[in-house]
């Protein structure tokens, strides 16, 4: 930890104390310097980036809570929606953006809350943050631990800066073989195959013929739902369906934004009227643009055909493990890093098809026009989830492992 404390430190601490009175004036940045937070006696801390990062610890987060009732959860995130996701969760958990990773704002957060135990989430490695636990001794486990293909090499490279700062995690609970042989390669050494928690998928169940109908759709109608959306994607879609309804004019198209503030953008690429916005929703259009939150999982519900969308461009991808919860067939572009894994194991299954902007068209027509192999797809996609579901079960062990420990300490 040389360079730790003779650069990052005192440059970090640096801007930690410039941020500090400019924060005054800035509602974000003063949660992120001020620990906006009520005092606990002690804590379990989960710290995770963003919405992605916590709907991978969600199934964790909901069974400790379950188990140990009795214990304040306080959870931290980089960004105000994965903070604003991990509200939804439980209302026992408390939330707040996480410190600025400066050794005097992490040691003023870790006052505040007196944690017994610190959880981080995939690959965040915040040198101060780890530093201070681990100086205090409060054990630090990895859940969920990714080292994605794009950023492999930088950690390689520097590995002399962060194998000493893995060395003061207790343990890591990695996704995947190839993660496990990432981290140990950077310097790691307590490093377990605790498989990947989004496979422990918990959505909501919904009565489908019902929701169909409150949408407007009949029985015979065909629904692709094209999941979060990116730039690039919309256009890309939108021409394809315009296509294919020349060919079958039973099908209808959901478009379900990753960023709802893009709606005026995509309303202009259809030049046409036959859509309608959720939040004006007029029944009976073709295509359906969806500009509210949290509903994605209703629309997959309802769909015949499920396409996950930051894929096609290159975004790294998003969750394809939630179609596979509702047995739907999916599609996914080439452009899938951040959910390599979930893609991999669901590929090995032959449970989702994975396509690019040239194949998109014949991949959907081949779908539409094979019942019977999107039923095989979407029942191969839910078994791929049951058979990848003791993720769950590995990393609470650990947890308990180390929380026992910790109770019997603080008992003496």
């Amino acid at each position: 930890m040389k360079i730790y404390n003779l650069i990052y430190r005192p440059i970090s601490n640096l801007i930690g104390l410039a941020l500090y009175p400019i924060a005054l004036f800035n509602k974000r940045l003063k949660e992120h310097t001020r620990a906006l937070i009520p005092k606990f006696s002690n804590s379990l801390w989960f710290h995770a980036s963003s919405v992605g990062e916590i709907n991978g610890l969600k199934p964790l987060l909901e069974r400790i809570i379950e188990n140990y009732p009795q214990e304040n959860i306080i959870v931290t995130t980089m960004t105000t929606t994965g903070r604003n996701v991990a509200q939804q969760i439980s209302p026992k958990i408390s939330t707040s953006l996480v410190p600025f990773d400066s050794s005097f704002l992490v040691k003023k957060f870790i006052r505040k809350i007196n944690p017994k135990i610190l959880i981080l989430a995939e690959t965040e490695l915040w040198f101060s943050m780890i530093n201070e636990c681990s100086k205090l001794g409060i054990p630090i486990m990895l859940s969920n631990a990714r080292i994605s293909n794009r950023s492999f090499p930088r950690y390689l490279k520097h590995k002399r800066i962060f194998g000493p700062l893995l060395k003061r995690i207790e343990i890591i609970l990695a996704q995947s073989q190839l993660d496990k042989e990432r981290f140990e390669d950077i310097g790691a050494e307590n490093v377990i195959l605790g498989g990947n928690l989004k496979f422990c998928v918990n959505l909501p169940k919904f009565d489908t013929p019902e929701l169909r109908k409150e949408y407007g759709y009949h029985e015979d109608d065909l629904i692709i739902t094209w999941g979060s959306s990116r730039p690039g994607e919309e256009l890309l879609m939108i021409n394809s369906f315009f296509k294919l309804r020349e060919e079958f004019p039973n099908i209808k198209l959901i478009l379900v934004l990753r960023h709802i503030s893009r709606i005026k953008e995509v309303e202009a690429i259809l030049e046409t009227d036959d859509y309608t916005i959720l939040s004006n929703f007029t029944p009976g259009k073709p295509i359906l643009l969806v500009d509210t939150m949290g509903v994605l999982n209703q629309f997959y519900a309802i769909s015949d055909i499920s396409i996950v969308g930051g894929s096609f461009c290159d975004f790294g991808g998003h969750n394809p493990l939630e179609p596979a919860f509702y047995s739907k067939p999916t599609i996914i572009g080439e452009y899938h890093s951040s959910c390599q894994d979930s893609v991999d194991k669901l590929s090995d299954n032959g449970a989702i098809i994975i396509s690019k902007d040239d194949k998109l068209l014949s991949d959907l027509r081949f779908m539409i026009e094979n019942y019977g192999s999107r039923k095989t797809l979407g029942e191969k996609a839910n078994l791929t989830l049951n058979i990848h579901a003791n993720a769950l079960d590995i990393n609470l062990q650990e947890f308990d492992k180390i929380h026992k420990r910790i109770s019997r300490n603080l008992n003496k």
